[in-house]
């Protein structure tokens, strides 16, 4: 397959994962409408994750700060200062490994639970494929927490809560979220 090939099937491939994305933001929208008033505050919550649909928690201004600190000296050097990543991010160099990919809505950190992302940044991604390094004993676990809470701030809406969702059912099912 040429190199041209593969990206139009990647670009395909990110267009139709948006576009199913975006449908289901616009069901989930939608239902949580007609569930939040048909339903009593208290119990609210657990009628939204039997819906399936989930409520965004708000992200602490503070942590988001610290995020932009930690994210501007640990991250940025390879994730970009705008999350923009690595010039071929998308794509396996000719020496098998990925460059560091994008943090922002065009990446695909989003598609993966908290859990998933606390534990690349501890113990760093397989290295046989990525320069990715952990950062436990580096980075205290609030400052990881704080990384990622920056970058949850620079996603789109649709975006956070797909994220969250995953993270919620991993949560449930303590799977990887992917």
């Amino acid at each position: 397959m040429s190199r041209r090939t593969a990206i139009i099937l990647a670009l395909v491939a990110t267009l139709a994962a948006s576009i199913a994305a975006v449908t289901r933001f616009a069901t989930l929208a939608t239902n949580a409408t007609a569930t939040e008033a048909r339903i009593a505050p208290g119990k609210l919550e657990a009628a939204q994750r039997a819906a399936g649909v989930y409520a965004v928690p708000a992200l602490d201004p503070a942590l988001v700060e610290r995020g932009r600190t930690v994210y501007a000296e640990s991250c940025a050097r390879c994730h970009g200062a705008q999350l923009e990543g690595q010039n071929g991010w998308a794509y396996m160099n000719t020496f098998g490994r990925y460059m560091a990919p994008a943090h922002s809505d065009i990446g695909h950190t989003w598609q993966h639970a908290d859990a998933t992302l606390l534990n690349n940044v501890m113990f760093g991604i397989e290295p046989e494929h990525t320069e990715m390094q952990g950062f436990r004993g580096i980075l205290s676990s609030l400052d990881q927490a704080a990384a990622l809470a920056y970058i949850k701030s620079r996603w789109s809406e649709p975006v956070r809560s797909y994220q969250h969702s995953i993270s919620l059912e991993n949560h449930y099912t303590n799977e990887t979220g992917h």
